[in-house]
């Protein structure tokens, strides 16, 4: 009988706040609920001796640690299929992510532990569980990181639970409410009606190309409705208005601080930043004062006082999202929660505020164009972005569902006009309108993603030809935004004196 060896890459990303070793217990006590006997782990293929391996097992089944939930029925299914035919190695291929192996090799055969030589040798194991449950159980993010120790915390037995028995446990409504919290603790709110026009009617959006990147949540419990009368997305349950600073956790920050300056920045910042700060660049007096709401590592702040070093600029965050190294640019750092706090008293010429609003509860999102208002020096300028449901490709890809349960709300360009017509009328007007895309811009980064991940045929084919477009179509990326076909929409408003 073949003898089957699991063999769990560590990586030093799960050491944070000493959690490997709770990972690693995790691993080990869902191998032995699966009578999987033998686990090892190790740290770098160099250190494995093939020979060693050889002499007491014939199948390795690698895998890796950010994948602890492994699907124990593929990998018996796996273990048959290399027992019957004549491959050397399988690579699984549609299974959840985080519930698969790497792939799976027959040691017999095997002639050398090189990972590039295993893989294209592999032949591919299909497997459907992503297209059943559309899922993400990988804890790579910081966040799903959190999201699967408080499920485990939460389900006790969790090791032990086939994939398909932890689908229907993640239905139940009591473990629904707790991963919609982010497993914060703080009160949800149901909202049986839409906050801003009233209407009880809504239209539940299922999430069907992709996932929200906390992972978890069931793909069968629509949690964002659009309103039937005035077209506001909203999420519900969602956490309390004096509670959602509990969602801006260390997990949450850990995924900025780990990579604050990602590759497809430019000088320091995202293109979409750029596009919408020169909206406002030229009516920016010299010494005029600048600040940046929600601004995250203070990447924008930076960036804004290196294009003008007379420009005061002030960076505003959470306290445990504060950088030391803002301040060392020249720019002062303001320890502020605006859903409780004024953001100042008639002294800013510019109030930025990108991908901000959609984080806020919709009373706080109504104020906050007050307290805005407030800030400003008359004439004043306030810059601000959001999702825009209005966009074909934020729809196609399920982009709006990406941030969920921190992002509260999901708006329109076509309701912020009204919005801003109907309730701020005589306090603001619309100077410019423009729009960007994080989905664009980080094409590599994206579309890969979705070719791996998404539960569809489609969706994973559309996602290949996007990233081969985007790759060899120079000024595609700027002509889908004239057409207004980013994933966000940027506001340039003027302060009414």
């Amino acid at each position: 009988m073949a003898k089957s060896l699991l063999l769990v890459k560590e990586d030093d990303r799960l050491r944070f706040k000493g959690l490997d070793k709770k990972i690693k217990q995790f691993i080990a006590e869902r191998a032995v609920a699966f009578s999987c006997r033998d686990v090892q782990f190790f740290a770098r293929h160099e250190d494995l001796d093939l020979a060693s391996l050889k002499n007491e097992f014939s199948i390795l089944i690698v895998a890796c640690a950010f994948n602890p939930i492994l699907d124990y029925d593929l990998i018996r299914a796996m273990e048959k299929r290399l027992a019957r035919e004549d491959v050397p190695a399988l690579k699984p291929q549609g299974a959840i992510p985080g519930t698969e192996p790497g792939w799976m090799v027959d040691l017999f055969t095997l002639k050398s532990l090189d990972v590039d030589s295993i893989k294209a040798c592999a032949k591919t194991f299909c497997w459907s569980t992503q297209e059943a449950h559309n899922n993400q159980f990988d804890i790579f993010k910081y966040k799903r990181l959190k999201m699967f120790l408080g499920l485990w915390e939460k389900v006790p037995n969790l090791p032990a639970m086939t994939i398909s028995e932890i689908c229907r446990k993640i239905e139940e409504e009591e473990i629904h409410k707790s991963l919609i919290s982010y497993f914060s603790g703080a009160q949800l709110s149901r909202l049986d009606h839409c906050p801003y026009c009233g209407c009880e009617e809504n239209v539940p959006l299922k999430v069907c190309a992709s996932q929200p990147m906390v992972g978890f949540i069931s793909s069968n419990r629509p949690v964002y409705f659009e309103c039937v009368g005035c077209g506001l997305i909203y999420l519900s349950p969602q956490v309390d208005g004096d509670s959602t600073e509990f969602l801006y956790d260390e997990f949450d920050s850990q995924d900025m601080w780990v990579n604050p300056n990602p590759e497809y920045y430019k000088d320091g910042v995202p293109d979409r930043l750029r596009r919408a700060f020169a909206l406002a660049e030229n009516d920016l007096a010299a010494e005029a004062s600048v600040i940046d709401l929600g601004g995250g590592a203070g990447n924008f702040s930076v960036f804004v006082k290196r294009r003008r070093p007379d420009l005061r600029v002030v960076h505003a965050e959470f306290s445990n999202r504060q950088n030391d190294a803002v301040e060392k640019a020249g720019v002062e750092t303001q320890t502020l929660n605006f859903i409780r706090d004024e953001i100042g008293k008639g002294e800013f010429d510019l109030i930025t505020a990108f991908e901000v609003v959609e984080h806020l509860p919709f009373d706080a999102f109504g104020n906050f164009f007050n307290k805005a208002g407030r800030a400003l020096k008359p004439g004043g300028r306030l810059l601000f972005s959001t999702p825009d449901w209005d966009s074909p490709l934020l729809r196609m890809f399920d982009f709006s569902h990406l941030f969920a349960p921190h992002h509260l709300f999901v708006f329109s360009k076509r309701w912020l006009e009204k919005f801003i017509d109907a309730k701020l009328n005589g306090k603001f007007r619309v100077l410019q309108t423009g729009a960007s895309s994080e989905l664009l811009e980080n094409y590599k980064g994206y579309f890969p993603y979705y070719e791996k991940t998404s539960p569809t045929l489609q969706i994973q084919s559309a996602a290949i030809v996007f990233k081969n477009l985007l790759e060899c179509e120079t000024g595609l990326q700027e002509r889908l935004l004239e057409m207004g076909m980013g994933t966000e929409v940027i506001f340039c408003l003027e302060k009414i004196d």
